[in-house]
């Protein structure tokens, strides 16, 4: 399979829970985009499995679609926004502690 079919199911906005059917008939699911990653030159993908956290690697050529339901649930804050529950932080700014040192001219 083409891994930027992958990636964009992985990245859309909102994000829906999908499921990869595998060449040997298997099927996994994907409840969050924090659960699937894609190796950056796109040779492995990893599935992170929730409940026993079990981990499948992947190769792409064995992945043979991608299957969403458009019905299906949005997961909140399952993109790059933040959840409504959680707080928002404000960026932390650090002063350097130690001290400058001087040379002489």
């Amino acid at each position: 399979m083409e891994v930027s079919a992958i990636r964009d199911t992985m990245h859309a906005q909102p994000f829906r829970p999908f499921r990869l059917r595998l060449a040997d008939g298997r099927m996994l699911l994907v409840r969050h985009p924090d659960f699937i990653a894609v190796a950056p030159e796109g040779r492995r993908v990893v599935v992170f499995n929730e409940p026993d956290g079990a981990m499948s690697i992947l190769e792409p050529l064995l992945i043979v679609s991608v299957e969403t339901d458009p019905a299906g649930p949005v997961v909140p804050g399952g993109g790059n926004e933040p959840s409504p529950s959680l707080p928002r932080l404000r960026p932390l700014l650090i002063k350097p502690s130690l001290p400058t040192a001087k040379f002489p001219p």
